[in-house]
């Protein structure tokens, strides 16, 4: 597809500009073990084995969460999982992502690449810098940067007020359909879907972050 010239470029963070490794998830599942075998006194192994089995039917840690009766929110709780799992410390200077990514941020149209995630601010910006993509962004809608959120859906129409841009002027880059891709396209932006598994509702799909060489450029 062709894209229009863009006001803003958003990017998700996890799983889209860093792609898990064993020893990333082992790090993010040791805490959410800890958490499980903490609220419901499981040990840690039961912890481990119905974390396993309930995220392969449910496919989200909030709704894992959820199943064990961990209802204060649970989002919240894997939010604090995350940043305990510390995950900018797995992570090392990306040279190719940020060639590609500085290239479209000169493009001519001048787009503002925006970061919009769950994530809270430290922790996101704690992963940037690992990546080596400090000045690269300069819009940060994380979890605790506005009311307006990538989780209600509110972050989207927030962003296209604040950039004074019309939707077909905005782009959304993640890997997830439900949170990155449905709620960017519900408010009429482009999307761009980082899966195997593209999604009917995005504009354009990719396999590799790096692909979007061809598509913006």
């Amino acid at each position: 597809p062709r894209f229009p010239p863009l006001v803003l470029i958003g990017f998700d963070v996890d799983q889209t500009l860093w792609q898990n490794t064993p020893a990333r998830i082992h790090a993010i599942r040791t805490e959410i073990y800890q958490e499980i075998s903490t609220r419901t006194g499981v040990t840690h192994k039961e912890a481990a084995e119905g974390f396993e089995k309930r995220y392969a039917e449910l496919n989200s840690a909030s709704s894992v969460f959820r199943s064990y009766g961990i209802t204060e929110n649970p989002q919240e709780i894997m939010r604090d999982c995350m940043d305990r799992a510390n995950i900018a410390a797995f992570l090392t200077p990306d040279k190719t992502l940020r060639h590609v990514l500085t290239r479209i941020k000169n493009r001519d149209d001048h787009p503002t690449l925006a970061v919009i995630t769950d994530g809270r601010r430290a922790n996101t910006l704690d992963k940037i810098h690992a990546l080596g993509l400090t000045n690269i962004f300069t819009e940060f809608a994380c979890w605790d940067t506005y009311s307006e959120n990538k989780s209600n859906g509110l972050i989207f129409p927030h962003l296209r007020q604040k950039y004074q841009a019309s939707a077909d002027q905005l782009l959304m880059i993640g890997d997830r359909e439900s949170d990155d891709i449905k709620r960017a396209h519900a408010d009429g932006w482009k999307t761009i879907h980082l899966s195997e598994k593209p999604s009917s509702l995005a504009t354009a799909h990719i396999r590799n972050i790096t692909e979007l060489e061809i598509l913006l450029l």
